[in-house]
């Protein structure tokens, strides 16, 4: 029997081992497979990384060499110009920071330009080769005497049809910063040249000029790689090494534990061989005992087994479960990276400037087609019911464009009715089977938006197939649906909008030259800035020869020119009141001087700021010389009515002259003594002289007492006057006749006036109206006939009343009253709103001048009439352009801001108004800087777009707004048109954008980082259960409380008593518990973390307080990293829980999420705050109503005012740069406040620590007690 014993101790021995040995080949496969998923993982991540990094600055490269293509080509060919190439340095510096140096070739590859001090390395230069002659480029580590870096190369070209590589060389201290971020505990990840097998190029601790010499892997490194994957677009191969002896270690530490396990066994064997021994005479019973014993391990085994084999099935339903989830976040992965890529692709369709308006909607539409899985896509424009196919994408090309259909036979009318995106993706399963689009087209898949320009619906942009789609339509469909609506219908309205400004403009520039004046527009710069085609004639030019020019310096004469000058200076001033008529000359480009008459107006901004003067003026050269000519006349002919209005002179019978006056001595230039020697033949026209002599004689024979006569008299020096001779005979008292007396009134002036003063009036390009003193027309020209529609003889001796309109007429006598008592000219216009009335009734704007007329009749009233219809529709059309640019201008989102080229601001949207706080009237004329004093360092940038007449776009650039970072898109443009020089100047905030990208890269981190730690979990449980198991299984064998444990020893003959006593004295049961405990908490904190990281779907159900608030607390606990100085083990845990708030229903995994990001955020605020020990944290619950309230208090620094007030918003964090996103609480206050309708609070007093608050509705949450 004693020998079937040991048979049977040793073969429980041999079995125990084995199983050990089980145990240990196991669990250690188990960790050899864990660690090679999280080396694959950790591999693939860091690849895909530096992949994305590698990708983006290769489009940052390859965009900053389109868009400085010109400047590239200027440096190339002026490389020694220190100022561009300090200019371009800034601009790779800012487009990027950490570059190592940058090098510029041209077509063949050769090197023009580089800041390297010439030492471009061998690798350089046959990798530039290759990328110039087309190939793709690999990126790799360049060795160089500056140090190790990596190129990124780019194609650049200029619009001069130069080209070449650019390229920028960066530091490889990114990617070791990748490799650190990324390796695992106890591993390395190391990049090594694809082609030189083992060559390292970058590690985590730098390159190779950091590796102290280690610039390979050994032999015995190169086996030992756990995981390798090639780096896309590079010559790169990212491995990860684990340390040396690591899996050999957990192999031994596995191991010990099992001999440790077969010790205690074997101590407790030895044990009861020698009770055995002792016990002979209870040989029978123990042998009994022992086939007992046998067939209970037997029993156990097979239960065991069956067990085992239970756990198997739950272990393969759990890897089930795992690659099911696996695929559904592998599909969302997929789908969500078909999102950015197609949300780029919209990027980059919308944002191309050189694509034309129709290829940027086929690109949309072909992009929307491959987006919805959907072969048909349509831009329709709808007008009533008629729906016109504008764009379309069909592959049949059974609908083109141009295509018109019947609204009501289209999906399109129920959108319109929607306001908003219908779709569908199988008619014939819906109530959509009744319309009659489907009845007629059997469309199944439906998917469109209405697209709405200008805030009326231009139509719609939809998409259709004839297939039933098998997915339904996602909420990304409807968004992006959504961005290509909005887009569609902005851009439409842009069209529109471009279109009718030029629609107008070109009509107001057809108004300008066809009217019969000079129209000329000059800025506050003194320059002219709009001339119409009237006043290039005048000038003697063309536009593009005279706009843009200064016109004082250019176009008046010397001898005015500051006079004007001053007058212009102090109307844009205002000092001064508007002179609507002036005149003043003009030098044509030939150099002529022409006389100008100007009618004159201001032109004003919205803030009601002089900007400029607009004038119309007259060509009245001729006019004026006219006029000089006819006052000198009149004025000879006053001098002479004055001194000897007539002449007189008396003549004996033969004909010589006796007496003369003084007057007709000065008509004939004589003395009187000489005209008393002559007759009045001698001073006769000798051709006048036959006619004068037969009325003379006739008037000697008495046949005639007196005549008249027009006749010309011989002045003494040759020339001729006319005059209208009257004589008469006198005779003697005899009656006989005795001499004639005669009156010479010399009238040669006066004909020539008269002539002339026709001449003027009829040629004058203005209505001339004269009337006398009772207010009747005595005169008129024919462009008086014209203007008004009456023929002359209609018009003279009528009132001139007539011409005015009825509603007119009764103001008129107060006009001409105050006229009269003014007696003097009063200029066009006057201020006053004059009209006048045609023959057919109609009424037309005028100008009236009027000048009082001297004549022997009386004082006459001189008018000058101007027809300004045209000038009164131009004004208003001009100021209705003004105000729709400034609307369109104003409403636009960005800001625009207008600056001349000494940055002063000339041009200020409602954007810039709402961005700096400052008015229109305020910021017009102030430095841009001091508006925008962040952006005081691009003031380089506008100098040079306006010098160079080339775009500048910087992106990204950095501000702070209250401490917090902005990022904005600046894009300044040059005024290229008629030799301006000025910029406008757009900014975009693109902050939002920014933060987006940002989260979406930490989102993926922490997806990738949840899924490690959900596998990391699932294997750490496999040797848990089985040290657990172990562990209760020993205490329940040697329990002296069992009874078979005591049936056992009896009949072996041992006395339990004892063997349990020697196990306790010697600590082996306190080893066991203490197994025991350890395992637990293990098993506790895994538990945990695997509810937690798979708490992703929002359910509601009833969950313990008191059990999230441990658990949370457990997860803490787990927190030890001492790099975050703190130890939550050595925290203070208060509970103060309310016994009648037990139970909530919620999202436990999410309210944990809340609670234990509150928890942590306490223990690293009283860390990091150096509150003195002990830090405390109390737990605190109660019952408020109709409300459920958690707190978490504790005794740190506290917060002040400020930052309680912002504490939840989004990327606001007090920890330090690196430390926190900023998320964590703004995520938080939305799960409690949005997805769970509760309330989240904080309340603090600095140096008093911080209690929040979050408060969950009863009754909507469904609490229960």
């Amino acid at each position: 029997m004693k020998h079937y014993t040991t048979i049977f101790i040793v073969f429980t021995l041999v079995l125990i081992g084995f199983f050990l040995y089980l145990y240990v080949d196991r669990n250690h496969q188990g960790y050899l497979d864990s660690q090679q998923a999280l080396m694959e993982h950790s591999t693939r991540g860091a690849a895909r990384i530096i992949e994305l990094y590698i990708n983006e600055v290769r489009q940052r490269v390859v965009l900053f060499a389109e868009e400085e293509g010109d400047i590239i080509s200027s440096l190339s060919r002026a490389p020694d110009n220190e100022v561009l190439r300090q200019e371009y340095a800034g601009r790779v510096r800012r487009h990027f920071p950490d570059f190592f140096a940058y090098t510029i070739t041209n077509g063949r590859g050769e090197v023009m330009l580089d800041d390297l001090e010439g030492k471009v390395a061998r690798l350089c230069q046959t990798d530039i080769h290759h990328f110039a002659s087309g190939d793709d480029q690999q990126v790799f580590i360049h060795p160089n005497p500056l140090g190790y870096h990596f190129d990124i190369m780019a194609k650049w070209q200029s619009r001069n049809g130069e080209h070449g590589v650019f390229f920028v060389s960066l530091n490889p201290a990114v990617l070791a910063r990748i490799l650190e971020n990324s390796q695992l505990h106890d591993h390395r990840l190391i990049l090594l040249h694809r082609d030189r097998p083992g060559l390292i190029e970058v590690a985590a601790e730098g390159t190779r000029a950091d590796l102290q010499g280690k610039v390979s892997l050994e032999p015995g490194e190169m086996d030992r790689v756990g995981f390798a994957v090639d780096v896309q677009g590079t010559l790169w191969t990212l491995v990860d090494l684990p340390e040396a002896g690591l899996f050999a270690a957990h192999r031994d530490l596995l191991e010990d534990r099992a001999k440790s396990i077969f010790l205690v066994f074997l101590l407790f064997s030895a044990v009861m061989a020698v009770l055995i021994g002792r016990s002979d005479r209870r040989r029978n019973r123990a042998e009994h005992a022992v086939r007992e014993s046998r067939n209970q391990l037997e029993k156990r085994v097979t239960n065991r087994t069956r067990q085992l084999k239970d756990i198997n099935s739950q272990l393969e339903s759990e890897i089930r479960e795992r690659q099911r989830v696996g695929r559904a976040l592998q599909h969302e992965v997929d789908e969500r990276r078909q999102t950015e890529e197609v949300l780029r692709a919209l990027h980059e369709i919308t944002s191309a400037h050189d694509l034309p308006f129709d290829d940027k909607v086929r690109a949309l539409l072909e992009t929307g087609c491959g987006q919805f899985r959907l072969p048909v896509g349509i831009l329709a424009h709808i007008e009533g019911e008629r729906y016109e196919v504008i764009q379309v994408i069909s592959p049949d090309a059974s609908i083109e464009a141009g295509a018109v259909f019947e609204l009501g036979n289209t999906y399109c009318r129920e959108t319109l009715q929607a306001e908003g995106p219908v779709g569908f993706e199988h008619a014939a399963a819906s109530e959509w089977k009744t319309h009659p689009c489907y009845r007629e087209y059997r469309l199944e898949t439906y998917l469109g938006i209405p697209v709405v320009a200008g805030g009326r619906v231009y139509g719609t942009l939809n998409f259709s197939s004839q297939d039933p789609r098998p997915e339904r339509f996602t909420p990304t469909d409807i968004e992006i649906l959504r961005l290509m609506g909005q887009w569609l219908g902005s851009e439409i309205y842009r069209q529109q909008t471009e279109q009718a400004l030029t629609r107008e403009r070109n009509r107001a520039q057809r108004y300008l030259d066809v009217a019969g004046v000079v129209m000329l527009v000059v800025d506050a710069d003194q320059r002219d800035s709009l001339i119409n085609r009237k006043g290039c004639e005048l000038l003697g030019g063309s536009e593009a020869e005279i706009l843009g020019k200064n016109w004082f310096d250019n176009f008046l004469p010397a001898d005015a020119r500051e006079e004007v000058r001053a007058m212009f200076a102090r109307l844009m001033s205002r000092e001064m009141d508007l002179p609507e008529y002036y005149r003043n000359p003009v030098v044509t480009l030939d150099g002529e001087q022409r006389l100008i008459a100007w009618h004159n107006t201001l032109l004003e901004d919205e803030a009601g700021n002089v900007i400029a003067t607009l004038s119309s003026g007259e060509d009245i050269t001729r006019q004026e010389q006219s006029r000089q000519q006819l006052t000198e006349r009149e004025e000879q002919l006053r001098l002479t009515l004055e001194n000897a209005p007539i002449g007189i002179l008396s003549a004996g019978l033969d004909g010589r002259l006796i007496r003369v006056n003084p007057a007709l001595c000065r008509s004939l230039g004589y003395s009187g003594a000489e005209l008393a020697r002559l007759s009045i033949e001698d001073i006769t026209h000798p051709d006048d002289w036959n006619e004068t002599r037969a009325r003379f004689e006739a008037l000697v024979r008495g046949e005639a007492d007196s005549y008249e006569l027009e006749k010309r008299y011989v002045r003494r020096d040759g020339a001729t006057i006319v005059v209208r001779a009257h004589a008469v005979l006198v005779r003697d008292a005899a009656g006989q006749p005795l001499m004639v007396v005669g009156e010479v009134e010399d009238i040669t002036q006066r004909q020539r006036t008269e002539k002339l003063f026709q001449l003027v009036v009829e040629s004058a390009p203005n209505a001339i109206v004269m009337v006398d003193q009772d207010g009747r027309i005595v005169l008129v020209n024919s462009q008086t006939e014209r203007y008004f529609g009456y023929p002359r003889e209609e018009l003279l001796g009528e009132p001139v009343e007539m011409l005015i309109p009825e509603r007119l007429r009764e103001q008129h006598p107060d006009y001409v009253r105050g006229f009269k008592t003014e007696h003097r000219s009063r200029p066009m216009g006057l201020g006053r709103s004059l009209f006048g009335l045609r023959k057919d009734g109609s009424e037309f704007p005028v100008e009236v001048g009027l000048s009082p007329v001297e004549t022997d009749q009386g004082q006459l009233i001189l008018s000058a009439i101007v027809d300004i219809s045209e000038r009164v529709r131009i004004d208003r059309e001009l100021q209705r352009m003004r105000t729709y640019l400034k609307n369109i201008i104003d409403s636009m989102p960005s800001v625009l801001v207008g600056v001349d080229r000494q940055g002063l601001v000339t041009e200020w949207n409602q954007g810039a108004e709402k961005a700096t706080g400052v008015p229109a009237e305020r910021a017009t004329g102030q430095p841009f800087s001091d508006l925008f004093p962040a952006f005081e360092s691009r003031l380089e940038d506008i100098h040079a777009a306006i010098r160079n007449q080339t775009p500048i776009r910087s992106e990204r650039l950095v501000t702070e707004e209250e401490g917090e970072p902005r990022y904005s898109d600046v894009m300044i443009y040059p005024l290229l048109s008629n030799g301006s020089a000025g910029a406008v100047i757009r900014i975009d905030d693109v902050t939002s954008r920014v933060r987006i990208e940002q989260i979406m890269v930490q989102t993926e981190k922490m997806m990738s980082v949840g899924g490690l730690a959900a596998g990391m979990a699932h294997e750490i449980n496999n040797p848990l259960s089985g040290v657990l198991q172990g562990s209760q299984n020993i205490q329940r064998r040697i329990s002296p409380d069992l009874e078979a444990n005591r049936r056992t020893a009896e009949a072996l003959g041992i006395d339990l008593g004892l063997v349990y006593r020697y196990l306790d004295e010697r600590g082996i049961l306190g080893f066991v518990d203490a197994i025991q405990q350890s395992a637990s908490r293990a098993s506790r904190i895994v538990a945990d973390m695997l509810a937690y990281s798979r708490g992703a779907g929002a359910e509601f159900h009833p969950a313990s307080v008191t059990d999230m608030l441990e658990t949370v607390v457990r997860l803490a606990s787990s927190d030890y990293d001492l790099k975050k100085k703190y130890d939550f083990r050595q925290i203070e845990i208060e509970r103060d829980y309310d016994p009648e708030f037990e139970t909530l229903v919620c999202d436990h995994t999410e309210i944990e999420q809340v609670l234990l990001n509150l928890i942590k955020n306490a223990a690293q605020a009283m860390a990091e705050g150096d509150t003195p020990p002990p830090h405390r944290i109390t737990l605190r619950t109660r019952r408020d109503g109709e409300y459920g309230c958690i707190e978490v208090q504790d005794n740190g620094p506290g917060m002040d005012e400020e930052t309680q007030r912002r504490v939840f918003e989004p990327f606001f964090t007090t920890k330090a740069v690196g430390a926190g996103t900023g998320l964590g609480l703004s995520v938080s206050y939305f799960i409690v406040t949005e997805q769970h309708k509760g309330v989240m609070e904080v309340d603090s007093t600095p140096g008093e620590g911080a209690c929040f608050r979050l408060c969950l509705p009863l009754a909507a949450a469904g609490a229960t007690q």
